[in-house]
């Protein structure tokens, strides 16, 4: 009946909500109730003469027979973590809530539509400015404490993600490192990059491989702040999935959020491994998919990894850098040692020993330093003799992960 009363000349009818219309094929637990049979909706659209438009939240489960009676298929994606921040910026002029930087945290961590972020910035705004809050509300919330619960909540529900608490990093010191470069050199380079750097230009790709807990993944963190990106960090096992061209997917929704900016993988060896010893099929097509992606990438990639030899061959030569990291240097042990016990004493020979420790890695000081917090009290021998017992756990057997 709409599409008989309209003028179809110069009126279009619009359907929205459309799932129960066009989803007529079973699904799990039956038809669509109150759905039209397949017969009726192929018949209307091949005799109605009515412009029309079909707004609709699922297509899995419209017939192909329904699907080629339209003249267009137009399918809305998620928003990049770009146009995120183009939206956000767009929502939060003049006095804003929001800092520029804020702007920029809730665009990379939050998958929101622009109706989900005109919400958070209404709420957030009726709060008052930052600086009358400050004045006259000393107590209350900050909008940004606000807009990421309100954010996170929705995230949970609508892309089932996790809540994740807010990481609150320590002064991260780089003199501790001990890499295949000057850290220096490094971040010069890599301020030439950003300087020349253009959202529709090839990004540049890290490879940062080395034993465990030698600061790779922290140092990509590091970067990120260094260089003024709030990066998207993904671990393999929040890309790898057990269904079929599932974590391909995964792969290139990654790179296509953290366009323009950092995407950080962990453990990139479960990802990028030879595909010459590759037992399935899903395995070489899992590493072609982020091969590609690498390629065309624009932004900053890094990898990180344990397991530099069990790297596929051909990922080798699309890395711009390859920097290993590698155990502290004699003469940075004892600086870690005043980081992580800084109201220790050290005598001359204790010094010795420590400086013979030669697989000492700061991610081992940590979790010495943590372990032994518990304790009443402690000596630097106690210090010495955990990290003893910490190298000597380590191994450095290639593991693999997946389906």
């Amino acid at each position: 009946m709409a599409a008989r009363l309209i003028n179809p000349d110069d009126e279009v009818l619009i359907i929205d909500e459309a799932d129960d219309v066009l989803n007529v094929e079973a699904g799990i637990f039956g038809p669509s109730p109150g759905g039209l049979k397949k017969s009726m909706i192929n018949d209307f659209l091949d005799t109605v003469s009515a412009r029309m438009i079909f707004i609709t939240n699922s297509t899995w489960r419209i017939p192909d027979s329904v699907l080629r009676r339209f003249t267009l298929h137009i399918g809305f994606e998620d928003f990049t973590q770009g146009q995120r921040l183009k939206l956000w910026d767009s929502m939060c002029v003049g006095d804003t809530p929001f800092t520029g930087k804020e702007r920029q945290i809730l665009a990379s961590r939050y998958k929101a539509n622009p109706a989900r972020i005109r919400q958070i910035v209404d709420v957030c705004s009726s709060m008052g400015t930052r600086s009358s809050r400050n004045a006259d509300h000393p107590t209350s919330a900050e909008p940004l404490a606000i807009a990421q619960d309100m954010l996170a909540r929705s995230d949970e529900i609508m892309y089932r993600l996790p809540r994740n608490q807010e990481n609150r990093r320590k002064t991260y010191d780089p003199s501790l490192l001990n890499i295949g470069m000057q850290t220096a050199e490094l971040l010069a380079m890599l301020d030439r990059w950003k300087s020349s750097f253009q959202e529709n230009q090839r990004g540049i790709n890290l490879l940062f491989y080395g034993l465990p807990g030698t600061g790779k993944t922290a140092f990509a963190a590091y970067l990120s702040d260094y260089l003024g990106f709030y990066p998207t960090v993904k671990r393999s096992s929040d890309l790898l999935n057990a269904y079929v061209g599932q974590t391909e997917l995964n792969i290139r929704n990654a790179f296509k959020d953290a366009e323009g900016s950092i995407l950080i993988i962990d453990e990139a060896d479960s990802l990028l491994s030879e595909r010459q010893n590759a037992r399935y099929s899903w395995e070489r097509s899992m590493t072609n998919e982020l091969l590609t992606s690498m390629e065309s990438f624009k932004g900053m990639f890094i990898a990180s990894t344990n397991f530099k030899s069990i790297l596929d061959n051909a990922s080798m030569r699309r890395f711009t850098c390859k920097i290993e990291f590698m155990s502290t240097a004699p003469e940075q042990r004892p600086l870690l040692m005043a980081r992580y016990f800084p109201e220790l004493a050290w005598e001359s020979t204790e010094l010795e020993d420590l400086v013979r420790l030669d697989q000492l890695t700061p991610g081992d000081a940590a979790v010495v330093a943590n372990r032994l917090r518990l304790n009443v009290s402690i000596t630097p021998e106690d210090v010495i003799a955990s990290l003893r017992e910490e190298i000597g756990m380590r191994g450095n057997v290639p593991r693999r992960i997946g389906f």
